[in-house]
């Protein structure tokens, strides 16, 4: 049995488990979810506050999902993306209603265990987010969009290819890349 129990989450991430530390599950993911927290404090006090939030709430979230393993993690950190994700959405298309997020968190939350629901919810909202963005960013939301597929492609090879990639840490790239996408978002919304 590991630190915080049997791992009982419904994604299984290539990194090896408990190899750096004892108690911390996966070692570089969850270091480099830091990223994500340090983002959102750096725009904390600014217009973009809820989505600031947002973004420290997927730090939290993915340290705990990557340090324990569990399912908790995984909800929170899963959750937090979807959550922020459709509030970024919003910030660009105001008439997207709340009351689409509500039936889309039940379904997540009911159908968890199955990661395809979750990356069906959060990739159909960050397709349709990276074309808005596209439609009508400066030089910032370039930068957006060109690190946001470059971190998506090492979480995609980290994914399906981990027998030949394992000793890269492409999901902790995904976290890097990731967080330096939504820095560059939030600069553009400012």
């Amino acid at each position: 049995m590991y630190y915080w129990g049997n791992q009982d989450t419904s994604v299984v991430f290539c990194e090896e488990k408990y190899r750096e530390v004892s108690w911390i599950g996966e070692y570089y993911n969850t270091l480099s979810s830091l990223s994500y927290i340090l983002v959102g404090l750096f725009f904390l006090n600014s217009k973009v506050s809820k989505l600031a939030q947002g973004v420290i709430w997927i730090g939290v979230g993915s340290m705990l999902l990557h340090g324990t393993l569990r399912y908790y993690g995984q909800w929170l950190d899963e959750g937090a993306m979807i959550v922020t994700s459709f509030w970024g959405l919003q910030y660009i298309r105001p008439y997207i209603s709340d009351y689409y997020l509500i039936p889309l968190l039940f379904i997540y939350f009911l159908f968890y265990d199955l990661y395809i629901i979750f990356l069906l919810s959060f990739g159909l909202i960050n397709i349709y987010l990276l074309y808005s963005t596209l439609q009508r960013s400066g030089a910032c939301g370039k930068f957006y969009i060109f690190f946001f597929v470059l971190g998506f492609s090492c979480w995609l090879l980290d994914k399906f290819m981990c027998s030949f990639l394992q000793s890269y840490q492409l999901h902790a790239y995904w976290h890097l890349f990731s967080s330096i996408a939504i820095f560059f978002a939030l600069w553009e919304l400012l």
